[in-house]
């Protein structure tokens, strides 16, 4: 059983550190979607081209919200069966 505890906390910790990375990035797709998308070389980017970013941008925000929510549960369960074993 004590095994079993060391693994499930080392991977809880894993699961902690996975989601501190995803946070992450959905703070920096936030930053960019909140402020002006420019083109590489600074100029406005033309409006079809913006679109095509900003819709690419909120997919991923979207799909980076679904998995940190993913791992929080995975966290929880963990977290759950840590403190009851």
């Amino acid at each position: 059983m004590d095994e079993m505890h060391e693994i499930y906390k080392k991977t809880k910790a894993s699961l902690e550190i996975i989601l501190a990375r995803h946070i992450e990035d959905l703070t920096k797709v936030k930053f960019i979607l909140d402020n002006n998308i420019v083109s590489s070389n600074g100029d406005p980017m033309d409006p079809d081209e913006l679109a095509d970013v900003t819709k690419s941008l909120h997919d991923q925000m979207e799909q980076t919200i679904e998995t940190v929510c993913t791992i929080k549960e995975q966290i929880k369960y963990f977290d759950g069966w840590l403190i009851t074993h």
